[in-house]
């Protein structure tokens, strides 16, 4: 599963290909990822936890934290001013998210 942001020169259908343009974290293998390179993170929980995205574009950065916490699970340079979130899972399954204030 991964959650994150594409910004408007995305143009893969498949976050597999670690597609340019794309700013994400991928759960089940515990990296985030910007364009194709991946940076290895340690999540506590994976079937049920809330992150927080901090999208600075002032610094060109996107940080994903814990919710909860505020620990971070790391930063990564992003390119691009307008954005998209996104929620996906390549394989069969259920997603189940919320956005919060």
């Amino acid at each position: 599963m991964a959650i994150g942001f594409i910004n408007d020169q995305f143009d893969y259908n498949c976050l597999c290909c670690l597609p340019r343009n794309a700013f994400y974290i991928r759960i089940d293998e515990e990296n985030i990822y910007c364009h194709n390179k991946g940076t290895s993170t340690r999540l506590d929980n994976k079937t049920n936890f809330k992150l927080k995205f901090i999208l600075n574009l002032n610094q060109n950065k996107l940080e994903i934290k814990n919710y909860d916490t505020n620990k971070s699970f790391g930063a990564v340079d992003i390119e691009g001013m307008k954005f998209k979130f996104f929620v996906s899972k390549c394989n069969n399954g259920i997603i189940e998210y919320t956005i919060l204030p």
